[in-house]
């Protein structure tokens, strides 16, 4: 009976401390959404986006951030640029313009004034949801922060409308035929950066110039004696350098020395001691340039001995 008692006792003990046990455990209480989780704050963009775990969802966020940025910088340029106008076809406006803005933010978007945005200049807020995470992102972009975007990148650009001006005037002075490929590289990297018709066309222009010129480059001879070619590579009546050996091939001459003789002229040194007046005494000589295979023969006349 007493052992019945103290059973009964305990368990009542127990039903009066339940209460305060349960008071103990309390369920952790939500952080509340920020206000500018859900409005628009001036000075700032705000996006959000839903990823499969806290990083993705921060990282996706983030990149919509990002693109609001480079949208804005876009629009600002599109609507201020010399360019658009000759850009536009009247039956479609608006589509045209939303392409060239589409080609700026692709050009800008590698600029390393825009791929500086980072992160730890965010506010952030998370929520766990079905399948994942939600990332709320409020980052500072001022109108003022715009308008220096805009400014470093249309101080990018005239640097590099400046370059194709300066290739352009390259075009008929430089004097190096192994530099034109160099040229057209540079051509090819500016072709890809402009965003707009008229300066891809204009750099495309330029581009074909340089290979016209390469060939049109010829062999002008100086002297033509038995035993000795004295001649300058040339290209629209200036003379060119270059630090190709060409290649030489005779039938009746095997030694052929070819001697750099400065200033632009170029020697080949040969002997005739074996040649015979009626041989077909010629030598073909060969420069395999990379946008022109320039091929020349040199007739030697034995009677000058």
């Amino acid at each position: 009976m007493r052992k019945s008692l103290k059973i009964l006792a305990l368990l009542c003990v127990m039903l009066l401390c339940m209460p305060s046990l349960a008071h103990g455990k309390k369920k952790p209480v939500k952080e509340p959404a920020p206000e500018w989780t859900h409005s628009s704050v001036p000075g700032y963009v705000i996006s959000s986006a839903v990823g499969g775990d806290e990083q993705d969802a921060k990282d996706r966020c983030f990149r919509n951030i990002q693109s609001e940025i480079l949208n804005s910088v876009a629009v600002n340029i599109s609507s201020t640029s010399t360019f658009t106008s000759e850009s536009y076809s009247e039956g479609d406006v608006t589509t045209t313009r939303q392409a060239f803005q589409d080609n700026i933010k692709t050009v800008a978007a590698r600029l390393p004034f825009l791929t500086g945005l980072t992160t730890a200049n965010a506010d952030v807020w998370m929520e766990q949801v079905d399948g994942g995470w939600r990332c709320f992102m409020k980052y500072p972009f001022s109108r003022f922060d715009q308008e220096r975007l805009v400014e470093q990148f249309l101080a990018y650009d005239k640097e590099k409308c400046e370059q194709l001006d300066s290739l352009k005037k390259t075009l008929v002075t430089f004097t190096n035929i192994d530099k034109i490929s160099a040229y057209i590289a540079d051509i090819e990297t500016l072709k890809t950066y402009f965003f707009d018709e008229t300066r891809q066309a204009d750099a495309e222009g330029l581009k074909r110039q340089f290979r016209e010129a390469a060939d049109r480059v010829a062999v002008t001879p100086v002297s033509n004696e038995p035993g000795l070619f004295v001649y300058h590579l040339t290209l629209d009546g200036r003379n060119m350098t270059s630090s190709l050996v060409p290649v030489t091939r005779c039938d009746t001459v095997d030694d052929i020395e070819f001697k750099d003789g400065g200033n632009g002229l170029y020697n080949l040194v040969y002997s005739t001691q074996y040649c015979l007046p009626t041989d077909p005494n010629n030598i073909t000589m060969s420069y395999n340039f990379k946008y022109k295979r320039l091929k020349y023969i040199i007739h030697f006349n034995l009677s000058k001995q």
